[in-house]
């Protein structure tokens, strides 16, 4: 019989970019199993506050660096600056000799929007970054 502790639980609106890049919404306790097995380095925070102690924690506890940016909850206006997000891409392609996980709340307009940035410095179309971005916006609204 499967209890909680013993399911491996992806944080929400989970997806790999590539092999050393993956994103996904604010982890919680029950994604600690998941994350571990992504053999993680770095995790970046897009936040409003800084991360709560228990992310801190595990962060420490499995010599993972946290690095946290604050960014303001979405209102009317993309809640991030043209410098705040090359200061994000920039620590992401950093580390990318690592695993790397980046995360918002919810994992879907700021992390949208700095993995769109990260995919035109890929070389992407600019209609398949924002295919890729709709998704995360669309899908897990209806």
């Amino acid at each position: 019989m499967n209890t909680l502790s013993n399911l491996i639980i992806p944080p929400y609106k989970f997806n790999k970019l590539n092999s050393s890049l993956s994103r996904g919404s604010y982890p919680k306790p029950k994604n600690f199993k998941f994350l571990k097995r992504l053999r993680l380095t770095t995790l970046i925070s897009l936040i409003p506050k800084e991360p709560e102690n228990y992310l801190r924690e595990w962060c420490e506890n499995n010599n993972v660096e946290l690095i946290s940016f604050q960014v303001q909850k979405p209102k009317e206006n993309i809640p991030l600056s043209f410098s705040k997000i090359g200061q994000i891409i920039q620590t992401i392609v950093d580390r990318l000799d690592g695993n790397v996980y980046i995360h918002c709340l919810d994992g879907e307009l700021v992390t949208g929007i700095v993995c769109a940035c990260y995919r035109k410095l890929e070389l992407w179309s600019l209609n398949n970054c924002l295919f890729e971005f709709a998704r995360y916006i669309i899908l897990y609204n209806h």
